[in-house]
Formats: structure tokens, C-alpha cells, sequence
């Protein structure tokens, strides 16, 4: 390890910063996909995000059943009150879950019947219940998201938490997203604050090893790391609430 370090260090800068920005590169795929076919299924729905709500899924007919009746019930079967009644009924059949919780990754959408099979999800899993129900009655729904939010909209309106103007929307017209809208300094703070803490000190350890310099003193090195795992520590408190105003340090956050 020691000869591969100072290897590394002693390279030439043209060298030496590609070859840090790699091994950067890979300790963050690790630990936000340490299953990386995930990260390929993934991406691979996020292409198709229209016809993953699929009202065709077969495990997805006694769900349906169940729905009916549960509307019927509520008498909610016209207008918008399907459109209340879907995001109560997905809320009390399947659970809020982390994704790194239920899929041990950062982040994945799943496919309807990975959505019945697992029996939890985060918010983009039950949206694309939602939408296969909404579906399977011929309401058209689609996904669409904002701050790193996923809920429903169909012509009756919107539905499973909705948060302000979209900035992504998969219809069919294909996919749209604007990037900065979406994953805003908001939806980022808030992602770091409720990540795992553990994988995120990976990170953060594989950035100051790669910053140090080939001579250094460990004074120097842990007054870094000090600094380093203080701004992680301000980001997380500050990002764990996006919308409480009152709290002193949401600027960093992105708040107003």
C-alpha cells in the first residue's frame, strides 16, 4: 500500500489527478452502489420512467381488487377523489423505506412488481403504484418530480405528495428533466442528511487521503479531517430539515 501511495504522489500532475479523480470516482460508486446491477436497472428504468407504471403487471390484479374495493368503500370513484383515495391506500399498503434500507443503493426506481414483492418503498415506488392504479381505472397518470420528490399528475390533478412546479415529467412525450431544478442545493443537503452516516465518512476519508500531499505533517492532516468532518456534520444538521425555517444553519441548506 505504501509503494502504491508514494507511486501515486510521486507521479507527474498530469498523471496523479486523473488517477486520484478514479480512485475517487470508484469509492463513490461503491458506496452508493455497492450492488452494481442496480445501478444498470436502475438507469435502465429511468430511460423507460413512462411505462413503468405498468397496469399489466400481473401481481399487480389483487392490488387492484383491493383498491376498488377500498374506494368503493370510501365512496371515492369520480373525479378526484380516486386521486385521494390512491395515496392513502399506497401510503397504508406499502411503508415509507430508504432505498439503502430496502436495495442497499443510494437511489432506485423500482418496477411494480418489485414494488408488491418488497412491500416497501420510498416515495418514486409508491408513486409508480400509484400511476399503475390510476392506469388500470383509465385514469391517465404519469410521474413526474421536483426536489428530489416523485409524485403522480393525471388531468384530474396531482396526487402522492405533490411539491410545487415539476421539474421532471415522464409522459408520452418521453422523458424531460431539468437537472439543476431538480437535484437543487435542497434535495442534495437533504440527501446527505439522511444518508447513512457510515458510508458517507468512506467518502469522506477517500477525499482527504487523496488530498494530502506527499509530505505532509499529521497535525496539518487532522486539523483537515477535523475541518472536513465538521463541514459534513453542518450539512447533515442543516439539510435534515429543508422546510424549518427556524433553524439557524438552512442556509446551507438552500433555504431562504
Amino acid at each position: 500500500m505504501n509503494y502504491l501511495w508514494h507511486n501515486i504522489q510521486t507521479a507527474r500532475r498530469r498523471y496523479r489527478w486523473p488517477i486520484k479523480w478514479g480512485i475517487l470516482i470508484l469509492v463513490v460508486l461503491f458506496v452508493l452502489y455497492p450492488r452494481p446491477t442496480l445501478l444498470i436497472r436502475h438507469i435502465g428504468h429511468l430511460r423507460n420512467l413512462h411505462a413503468l407504471p405498468d397496469p399489466q403487471e400481473p401481481s399487480l390484479q389483487p392490488i387492484k381488487e383491493q383498491f376498488d374495493a377500498y374506494a368503493v368503500e370510501r365512496g371515492a370513484e369520480d373525479g378526484t377523489a380516486p386521486l385521494d383515495a390512491v395515496e392513502q391506500f399506497v401510503y397504508e399498503l406499502i411503508p415509507y423505506a430508504w432505498d439503502w434500507e430496502v436495495w442497499g443503493v443510494a437511489d432506485y426506481i423500482p418496477t411494480v412488481r418489485e414494488v408488491i414483492e418488497t412491500g416497501r418503498e420510498d416515495c418514486d415506488g409508491r408513486a409508480v403504484l400509484a400511476a399503475a392504479l390510476l392506469r388500470s381505472r383509465g385514469i391517465e397518470a404519469y410521474l413526474v418530480g421536483g426536489n428530489g420528490h416523485i409524485w403522480v399528475a393525471t388531468e384530474f390533478g396531482e396526487t402522492m405528495g405533490p411539491l410545487g412546479e415539476a421539474s421532471l415529467t415522464a409522459d408520452d412525450d418521453g422523458l424531460c428533466v431539468d437537472i439543476l431544478g431538480f437535484f437543487n442545493i435542497r434535495a442534495v443537503a437533504f440527501g446527505i442528511a439522511v444518508f447513512p452516516w457510515t458510508r458517507e465518512l468512506i467518502i469522506l476519508f477517500a477525499i482527504w487521503g487523496l488530498l494530502l500531499p506527499h509530505h505532509f505533517r499529521w497535525s496539518q492532516a487532522l486539523l483537515a479531517l477535523y475541518l472536513l468532518c465538521s463541514g459534513l456534520m453542518t450539512i447533515r444538521l442543516a439539510g435534515a430539515d429543508i422546510y424549518a425555517q427556524h433553524m439557524n444553519g438552512i442556509f446551507w441548506a438552500g433555504g431562504n
